[in-house]
């Protein structure tokens, strides 16, 4: 898969979220979309398109266990785990570490200090990172940044939330998408073309 042809399909996934998310009257025969059929939606678009990224652009989600009840947690900096079948170590320097959180929170799962561990509440944070030495003729970090926008939106889609947030994240990932699709940006093509 090229990254034009990943941006264009994802462009056209999130039109289609931005169309149904409408904003609610709060009467009774309301028949708007709530908010968690959004972000159900959302969460499984961002999922597959993970998913794509990993297997086709190395840019992959690497949790950070920081915290576990297993009394030798301490003698590890940050263990690690992925979904991908990689060994990528906290700080590992063939990664960039980018900054940008998917999640971060509690979670049920098992921490990856030990083999013998079993799963427990414990915090965790999900990190974008991408392979630095993967040749791309695109900037990964712009990549991270629409599917940031994406969580951003997600997090928008909590109960009684306002809905203009949900799209306004949308929104900003289509018109980041439209940067990257056009020879140049928007906003260089307007300094260029329309200042001058």
């Amino acid at each position: 898969m090229q990254i034009n042809q990943f941006y264009a399909n994802l462009r056209s996934q999130l039109k289609k979220v931005i169309t149904g998310v409408q904003d609610a009257d709060g009467l009774f025969w309301d028949n708007t979309t709530p908010n968690s059929s959004i972000r159900r939606e959302l969460e499984s678009l961002l999922t597959a398109n993970l998913e794509l990224v990993a297997k086709h652009f190395g840019v992959y989600v690497v949790t950070r266990h920081s915290s576990c009840p297993n009394k030798q947690h301490n003698n590890f900096h940050y263990p690690t785990s992925n979904n991908f079948g990689l060994v990528i170590k906290y700080g590992d320097s063939r990664y960039k570490w980018t900054m940008y959180q998917l999640f971060q929170g509690e979670r049920y799962c098992i921490c990856a200090c030990s083999d013998m561990n079993k799963p427990t509440n414990h915090w965790v944070i999900d990190d974008f990172v991408y392979d630095k030495e993967m040749e791309r003729n695109f900037d990964a970090d712009k990549l991270i940044n629409i599917l940031s926008d994406i969580v951003e939106a997600i997090d928008s889609a909590g109960e009684k939330r306002p809905r203009s947030a949900i799209r306004e994240w949308l929104l900003r990932a289509v018109l980041n998408i439209n940067d990257e699709l056009l020879p140049i940006s928007m906003d260089e093509f307007v300094t260029r073309y329309v200042d001058n």
